[in-house]
């Protein structure tokens, strides 16, 4: 990421236009991948459960989840905030990484119908690394792409070759995969999260570990709520005025937001073999946030932190309406599904307005966020620059 903005400043100085429009083509060309990603996916957990759907899902699923993504409103903030490059850049190096492992994987799971598997699934090995290693150097979530490829496996592909359950000599490659993945959690665990959550590291902020852990139960359902109803007001930069969960009933909601968790993990669970499709989505949107919405001493809210996890929850609809027998029905709800998509394309035009103008911005975010300490700062800020002039 600072690689590409020391690139811009040599091409382009430091004015904005240029910072931004770099980080729109990177956006576009994630969604692009987003799509591609995605219409593999709903091909195979469509074939998982009904070979006749599959084939037409695959026609349009990709994208009308390109089109839910690429249009949200959640999404700006990984544009504009021009140094969020990190977020999209970590973002497209992950995609490319699974997209490359599933279009290989869609390819030997059912039918071993490449030429040269095993070559092919060297090269494509080896760029997978190199994509997760980038997406790394990007910034520290693209670690996260990693344990979205084994949900990837686990979810969709099963661990299958062929059509039956892969094996490494003697050993079955479920069992291997998982066993390397719980060895890897009890390492960091044991030996790397208590000294990155000792006391010490909260002295900086207002909330101690328990109370943030408590807190991001309710981050989790503000950010399902803007990924399903944005709206320009709730939708901000700063979101400092999130008010701390300091036990289960202050405030009441952080109870109610853990049970909620609790209650859609286990609906998920409950569903594996009818819906598959719930539990991918729901964990998805949970690997994803696993490294800033739990635990670590970050700032509490962000909304360029759904910018990957929200893939898995827009996996959904194209999935939900194959599902839709009645031809009505489905008409339906693709008006509702169009209507939606312009209602997405309109608030990101409105925000998108209200950023090319800092006086604003700088006002708009005040006015939606008062107790906002950096919104107000910045108020302040901009109103002291334009008397001096």
């Amino acid at each position: 990421a600072l690689a590409s903005f020391a690139l811009n400043y040599f091409c382009g100085g430091l004015h904005p236009y240029w910072f931004k429009l770099v980080n729109l083509l990177i956006h576009l060309t994630n969604t692009l991948l987003v799509g591609a990603l995605a219409q593999i996916l709903c091909v195979a957990l469509m074939r998982s459960q009904s070979e006749e759907s599959s084939g037409e899902a695959g026609k349009w699923a990709g994208w009308i989840v390109a089109a839910l993504w690429g249009l949200h409103p959640l999404n700006l903030t990984g544009v504009l905030y021009v140094v969020q490059r990190m977020t999209s850049l970590c973002t497209l190096f992950g995609l490319v990484a699974l997209l490359l492992y599933s279009w290989y994987r869609s390819g030997t799971w059912a039918h071993a119908h490449l030429r040269r598997p095993l070559l092919t699934g060297f090269l494509i090995g080896v760029l997978v690394v190199g994509c997760l290693i980038l997406s790394a150097l990007s910034k520290e979530t693209g670690v996260l792409f990693l344990p979205l490829l084994l949900w990837i496996e686990l979810c969709v592909f099963r661990f299958h070759v062929s059509g039956r359950a892969g094996r490494f000599l003697t050993w079955d490659l479920r069992r291997c995969a998982l066993g390397i993945a719980a060895i890897a959690v009890a390492y960091v665990v044991i030996f790397k999260l208590p000294a990155m959550l000792a006391p010490a590291a909260f002295d900086n902020r207002d909330f101690t570990l328990i109370e943030r852990g408590l807190t991001q139960s309710r981050v989790l359902f503000f950010y399902l709520r803007l990924c399903l109803v944005p709206s320009n007001g709730a939708l901000s930069l700063y979101h400092d005025d999130f008010s701390i969960s300091r036990s289960l009933l202050d405030p009441p909601s952080t109870a109610w937001a853990l049970a909620g968790l609790t209650l859609i993990s286990v609906l998920a669970w409950l569903l594996r073999t009818r819906a598959p499709e719930v539990g991918f989505a729901w964990g998805w949107f949970l690997i994803a946030h696993a490294l800033e919405s739990t635990v670590f001493p970050l700032e509490l809210v962000y909304e360029h932190r759904n910018y990957f996890a929200t893939i898995g929850v827009f996996l959904l609809v194209p999935l939900a309406l194959m599902k839709v027998a009645n031809l009505e029905v489905r008409r339906m709800f693709l008006v509702l599904l169009s209507g939606y998509l312009g209602l997405l394309g309109f608030v990101t035009y409105v925000r998108a307005l209200q950023w090319s103008n800092h006086v604003d911005w700088a006002m708009l975010e005040a006015s939606n966020h008062p107790k906002s300490t950096p919104g107000n700062y910045e108020v302040g800020r901009v109103y002291t620059a334009l008397m001096q002039r």
